[in-house]
């Protein structure tokens, strides 16, 4: 790499808060916090061979209003690799569903929105769960003080 390209670009913060969330008998899944606890919660994940990492000169705009919650996909980002044949949609779909409950169970209970790209966006939308976890409810989240911003 020549010394002109070398130039670092921007850093990625330190988690307020890493955890570990097991998906099954063999995976577990690291969820980071990061942003402002007592702002409306933001969930974020990425598309296949990337990691929510790549998504921070996004998600680092949002830090100072919202709690960020940003976890990769089994086999990507911070997680450890696991067997392929466990790298599927149905088996995605599950670790979705899991994360979801957990991020309740660890970080307590309030409105979330899920922000999602590519196949973490399809393995949303294919959950049984139909986007139960969520809550689009801008309105009332500014209405409630939660939130002062607009909707993005």
């Amino acid at each position: 790499m020549s010394e002109e390209n070398s130039e670092v670009v921007w850093r990625l913060p330190e988690p307020l808060s890493v955890r570990s969330v097991a998906v099954d008998e063999e995976t577990s899944i690291l969820v980071r916090r990061h942003g402002d606890p007592d702002g409306l919660r933001l969930v974020f994940s990425h598309g296949s061979g990337l990691a929510a990492d790549l998504y921070y000169p996004y998600w680092s705009l949002l830090t100072d209003e919202f709690d960020v919650i940003v976890y990769d996909l089994r086999n990507h980002g911070w997680n450890e690799a696991t067997a392929l044949n466990n790298h599927n949609v149905p088996t995605l779909i599950t670790d979705h569903d899991r994360i979801m409950r957990s991020i309740d169970a660890i970080f307590g209970e309030k409105p979330k929105v899920g922000v999602f790209h590519s196949l973490s966006a399809l393995v949303s939308l294919l959950s049984p769960l139909n986007g139960s976890p969520f809550d689009a409810g801008w309105e009332e989240a500014r209405g409630a003080g939660r939130c002062h911003c607009s909707p993005l």
